[in-house]
C-alpha cells in the first residue's frame, strides 16, 4: 500500500526530520522517508488513529496512548510514557480555511492548494507534509524559501 485507504487524520515529523509518520481512519500508521517520500512501514493499529508523534530519540512512535518501537522489524508495541516528546515550532503552516500554504518570514509567501483537501499537516525545517481526506500524503519542500 503506497497510501492510506481512508481519511488521513494526523501527520508528524521525526525530531531530526528524516522520517514522517501518518495516521488514518484506515486504522494504520504509515512511516515514510522524508527525503525520498517513500513509504517504509505500515503498522496495523486496529482503531482509527487521531494523534501521532515521534519520540525525541526517533526510535518510537506514540499513537492513541500506545508506543511503537519502530527500530524493530516488524515494529513492536511497548509501554513507556516517558518517551513522549515536545512539538517543534516551524515558520510554515497550512491554513485549512482557505487551503493555502503560508510561509512566514521576510517574504511572507502564500501558496494556494485548491485541489488538495488537506485534513492534517505538519512542518519541520522548511518541509511540510499534508494528509488528505482521500488518503493521500503530500510532501512539499520549502527550504529554499526560508
Amino acid at each position: 500500500m503506497e497510501r492510506h485507504t481512508r481519511y488521513v487524520t494526523c501527520v508528524a515529523f521525526s525530531l531530526e526530520g528524516s522520517r514522517v509518520v501518518s495516521g488514518s481512519e484506515d486504522e494504520t500508521l504509515q512511516l515514510w522517508d522524508s527525503s525520498s517520500c517513500a513509504q517504509q512501514t505500515v503498522i496495523e493499529i486496529g482503531d482509527t488513529v487521531y494523534h501521532v508523534q515521534f519520540s525525541t530519540c526517533g526510535s518510537y512512535v506514540v499513537s492513541e496512548g500506545r508506543i511503537w518501537h519502530i527500530g524493530t522489524s516488524p515494529p513492536s508495541l511497548v509501554k513507556d510514557p516517558s518517551l513522549i516528546s515536545e512539538s517543534l515550532f516551524s515558520p510554515i503552516r497550512f491554513n485549512s480555511t482557505n487551503h493555502t500554504l503560508e510561509i512566514s518570514g521576510y517574504l511572507n509567501l502564500v501558496f494556494p492548494l485548491p485541489n488538495y483537501p488537506a485534513s492534517k499537516w505538519v512542518a519541520h525545517k522548511g518541509r511540510i507534509v499534508l494528509g488528505s481526506g482521500d488518503g493521500r500524503v503530500m510532501f512539499v519542500d520549502c527550504t529554499h524559501l526560508l
